[in-house]
């Protein structure tokens, strides 16, 4: 059941990643190009995908522990890459998607930022333990 959810929540990151280079035009083929709801899904899917990996991976056993290391890491990498998107396009920097030009966008994605530095913090805090 645990390789399960583990798998699931991987296929639904790659989906929810796929939909939202999609929707916000950086992958432009498709139905789904350059259609900002199509981002919102795949950020939705992202999340739930991060929800399950963290369900099935909440063990504290010293293999699960590492592994739940570095996939916060890992979502932490993507949260701030996100971030640095958001914050390049609603500040005009990358002037292509339905963000561009829109201010409420950078500080988003400031937020997106603060979050991941938490997750790095956390991990390392945690590692400590």
């Amino acid at each position: 059941m645990q390789r399960g959810l583990i798998v699931l929540g991987i296929l639904l990151a790659l989906v929810g990643v796929l939909f939202y280079l999609q929707g916000t035009g950086l992958l432009p083929f498709g139905g789904m190009a350059n259609h900002i709801e199509w981002a919102y899904i795949g950020g939705g899917l992202a999340v739930v995908a991060g929800g399950l990996l963290v369900f099935a991976l909440r063990r504290r056993s010293p293999q699960r522990s590492d592994a739940m290391q570095r996939m916060m890491y890992v979502v932490a990498a993507l949260l701030g890459l996100m971030g640095l998107g958001w914050i390049a396009q609603g500040t005009g920097l990358l002037p292509f998607g339905g963000r561009a030009n829109h201010i409420e966008w950078a500080y988003i994605g400031g937020v997106l930022l603060v979050v991941a530095a938490g997750l790095v913090v956390y991990g390392r805090r945690s590692r400590r333990k």
